[in-house]
């Protein structure tokens, strides 16, 4: 049996992305290598710490285990799980969940055909539910004529021998949202408050534009629902609000910066605090937003696929993890990742439809 998770003190780990898990805590980054395999890095430095064959994708960070599907064998009838120990890569878990007829547990997407598994720790075993989707892909979409089928499952696995139990949706679904102050849930009945609330620590935020470009960060105090100062966020230039981080403590704010020498163009991203309304730093990017995290000084993010014509040659840049200082905006480290979607070939026609609801799939 490893360490119950949550029995740090601290922030608790989470997905930045499908296939990478952050431990703010260690700190370490659990990622997906392009290659296959898992990796382990320090998100300060971009050191590797170490790497495992063992793994495909990083599920969830259980403790001081790494709970991650491993790539299918033979027929594929088999969803494989493991526990890896978070310090050094070690094997402590592998399970063996049987699935139906037809049904290949595969990391990478198919023409037409996606598998997802998902984990969470309910009661202290891991529950692994996984869903498998497949529809026929035509040159030519005939309306009506849909097809495919669907199949999924939920099991639960015994940490210390790996044996597998059924379980239930109930056991997979995702544990309650603590419940709101009454003056909060109050504003949100009436509408007086529209849009996302976010919880980080003590304060349960949110973030609005208003008339003139202002974006405004309203904050209450999680457990009284007291009111705290609002603070403008676009002083200093007008933003756009984007995203809030991966683990809901961050909000990166943008906007397109002034045209400089290259011809790609350049966005401002700001970094503030959910919690307090700090601004944490400024760095420039050629996307005007992205999945994305804090750790320390230490700005992470997902750089998509993307391609660009250098000298009329067509380049592709693959899925990226990117850390840059937030402090300097100077590019840290990167590693990329690998990219689950199949990318074709696709068969021939027109690719409209229910073609293009497949070309961005994938587990």
């Amino acid at each position: 049996m490893w360490a119950v998770a949550g029995t740090r003190a601290g922030r608790e780990p989470f997905e930045l992305r499908p296939g990478v898990v952050v431990d703010p805590a260690r700190p370490a980054l659990y990622l997906m290598r392009s290659q296959g395999g898992v990796e382990a890095v320090e998100p300060s430095t971009g050191e590797s710490l170490w790497t495992s064959a063992e793994a495909a994708k990083p599920l969830l960070l259980d403790g001081d285990v790494l709970i991650a599907q491993a790539e299918s064998s033979g027929d594929g009838r088999q969803l494989r799980i493991v526990g890896l120990r978070a310090r050094d890569g070690e094997r402590v878990l592998d399970a063996r969940i049987a699935l139906p007829e037809g049904i290949r547990a595969s990391v990478d997407g198919g023409l037409g055909m996606s598998f997802l598994a998902t984990a969470r720790v309910r009661g202290g075993e891991v529950i692994v539910a996984w869903r498998f989707t497949e529809r026929p892909v035509r040159g030519m979409f005939e309306p009506g004529n849909e097809g495919g089928r669907e199949s999924s499952g939920v099991v639960r696995i015994e940490p210390g021998t790996g044996r597998v139990q059924p379980a239930t949706a109930e056991d997979a679904a995702a544990p309650p949202d603590a419940d709101l102050p009454d003056s909060i849930r109050a504003m949100v009945k009436s509408g007086e408050l529209r849009g996302a609330l976010w919880r980080t620590n003590g304060v349960v935020a949110s973030v609005g534009s208003e008339p003139g470009g202002r974006v405004v960060l309203r904050r209450w105090d999680r457990h009284s629902g007291r009111i705290l100062p609002e603070v403008n966020l676009s002083e200093g230039g007008q933003l756009a609000v984007r995203t809030v981080s991966a683990d809901s403590r961050h909000l990166l704010a943008s906007a397109l910066a002034e045209a400089g020498p290259s011809s790609v163009p350049q966005y401002r991203w700001v970094v503030f605090s959910l919690e307090t309304g700090e601004r944490l730093g400024e760095v420039r990017r050629e996307e005007p937003g992205a999945a994305f995290c804090v750790i320390g000084s230490r700005l992470v993010y997902e750089s998509p696929r993307s391609s660009r014509t250098v000298d009329g040659r067509e380049i592709e840049a693959p899925i990226t993890l990117r850390a840059v200082d937030l402090a300097t905006g100077a590019p840290v480290w990167s590693r990329p990742v690998r990219d689950t979607a199949h990318r074709g070939p696709y068969p021939p026609g027109d690719q409209t439809g229910l073609n293009d609801a497949w070309k961005s799939g994938g587990a």
